[in-house]
């Protein structure tokens, strides 16, 4: 069992790490353009297109999992009404790269009906 000066240092460092990272994380954070959207798990395709539609945008493709999508919007505060929509995540489609499919994917919806 790690002493309590052991967790004090751990505790320490991982206060670092967020005091460095979150600064960087709210400069990355996408306002507007082109971003990547995950909606609520049970929500699937058709969910997360209602998402995007109520925040006035546009979806480029879909994503490795149904409830995650690229989109896009030329209005300022996209990501802001995305949210306030109900996507769970917004972020740079860079960093949804791993999740997202060839641009020459279809996009489908194989969410439950």
């Amino acid at each position: 069992m790690p002493s309590r000066r052991e967790l004090s240092t751990v505790r320490a460092a991982g206060a670092l790490v967020l005091a460095l990272l979150a600064p960087a994380a709210v400069a990355l954070a996408p306002r507007s353009g082109t971003v990547a959207v995950l909606g609520p798990p049970w929500a699937g395709g058709a969910g997360a297109a209602r998402i995007v539609a109520a925040a006035g945008g546009a979806i480029l493709r879909a994503g490795r999992f149904d409830n995650l999508l690229i989109t896009t919007s030329p209005e300022p505060g996209f990501a802001r009404r995305l949210y306030a929509a109900g996507a769970w995540l917004v972020v740079s489609p860079l960093l949804a790269g791993a999740c997202a499919p060839s641009p020459s994917q279809p996009l489908t919806d194989s969410s439950p009906r």
